[in-house]
């Protein structure tokens, strides 16, 4: 009798423990890459990212859904991009972009890996626009790996609030007014973005919480071509029309004076990425 109480509590330490190896990993996995993104950022003079509670579990419901499906995509099934997918989780801006991996036997190390060496996923990892930052990871018992990073930030444009309501994942700040590379709003609400130096589309996309999939469809807004290297180059003080994922936008008073000195968009010559 005593041996077999002793061989019950044995198998119950044992299940107990394989419960828990998944919220170790993914508390392991949190762990290293915020330490890597924050190494980064500091070796370039940047300010770290703080670990958000809304952003992560925004990240987690798309690496949950990318582990079951093993699909590659910002868009699930059901419409929701990025800036939906953190709304929902509580996040009180809807400033936000994400970086995605997925892989067999893949680990933290290959998706950073990948991400540094992708310029688009770079800037998302060492953009100034961005504050907040939520991180998750999720297997499937065939050793397929997803790996998520959603960028978040607290004084962007606010999101609508759900009649259900919800907490704010712990954010730093309520909703301020645009930086100041938004110049203003033309006449139909497409903010006016006033390209920095070193900016790159890539830059621009993910300050606005858009993803390499929009860039054919912006650069038509703005009279250039995808296909033409030409005209889809900029260079600093080019300014250029985003629009707005709310369909309107309401710029502050600075905005508005700056409107009247902006210039339309230029077709000037610099290195996309």
């Amino acid at each position: 009798m005593m041996r077999l109480k002793s061989s019950f509590k044995r198998f119950l330490a044992i299940f107990i423990l394989f419960l828990l190896v998944p919220f170790v990993l993914a508390q392991d996995v949190q762990s290293d890459l915020l330490g890597r993104i924050n190494t980064l950022r500091a070796s370039l003079g940047r300010s770290p990212y703080s670990l958000n509670a809304a952003l992560s579990a925004a990240a987690a419901n798309q690496a949950n859904w990318m582990a079951s499906t093993r699909e590659i995509s910002h868009v699930q099934p059901d419409g929701s991009r990025p800036r939906d997918r953190a709304q929902a989780a509580g996040y009180g801006s809807t400033w936000v972009s994400e970086n995605i991996y997925i892989g067999s036997d893949a680990s933290a190390n290959s998706a950073w890996t990948f991400w540094i060496n992708s310029p688009v996923h770079y800037a998302g990892l060492t953009n100034t626009s961005y504050q907040d930052v939520g991180i998750a990871s999720a297997a499937t018992g065939d050793g397929w790996w997803a790996f998520v990073l959603v960028f978040g930030n607290p004084g962007g444009a606010p999101a609508i609030q759900s009649s259900s309501g919800g907490n704010n994942g712990g954010q730093s700040s309520a909703p301020s007014g645009p930086p100041p590379w938004v110049v203003g709003v033309d006449s139909v609400g497409n903010i006016m973005h006033e390209v920095r130096e070193d900016d790159t589309w890539g830059d621009i996309l993910l300050d606005y919480g858009y993803t390499w999939d929009d860039l054919p469809r912006i650069l038509e807004l703005n009279g250039r071509e995808f296909t033409d290297e030409g005209t889809r180059t900029i260079k600093p003080g080019d300014v250029v029309l985003i629009p707005p994922w709310g369909g309107t936008y309401t710029p502050t008073p600075e905005a508005e004076t700056a409107e009247s000195q902006a210039t339309e968009p230029a077709q000037s010559v610099q290195a996309m990425n």
